[in-house]
């Protein structure tokens, strides 16, 4: 390959990655609102309002994928057990029983645990 050919590739590749790091950067910036929107979601339901429960099974799907593609496994794989979880309440519809509000409860506390900085508690 010349060495002009070469340099242009390089010169793509640099710009590539300076366009996903960027990226990563502004989904890092916007994750704790999503996060405090998934903990907010939690809690309706928790107190009994079980109308929010397809919603937060949106929002950590969302965020299962979205953290993976971005390079956050640690908090990719809290969002993916979280919503194997929120998978099987939504499937029987109604609320969540207590055993699935403590698996729930787990979920959410370790998906805010493996955020970057520990944006929550």
């Amino acid at each position: 390959m010349p060495l002009a050919a070469k340099a242009r590739q390089l010169a793509g590749q640099a710009a590539l990655q300076e366009l996903l790091a960027n990226m990563r950067d502004e989904y890092a910036s916007k994750l704790p609102g999503k996060l405090a929107h998934i903990e907010s979601l939690w809690h309706e339901l928790a107190g009994g309002g079980d109308s929010c429960r397809d919603e937060l099974l949106r929002a950590t799907h969302s965020i299962a994928g979205a953290a993976a593609t971005f390079g956050l496994p640690g908090v990719s794989n809290a969002a993916l057990e979280l919503e194997r979880v929120l998978q099987a309440v939504c499937a029987h519809g109604g609320a969540p029983d207590d055993q699935e509000r403590i698996r729930i409860a787990a979920g959410v506390a370790q998906l805010l645990r493996a955020s970057p900085g520990r944006l929550h508690h």
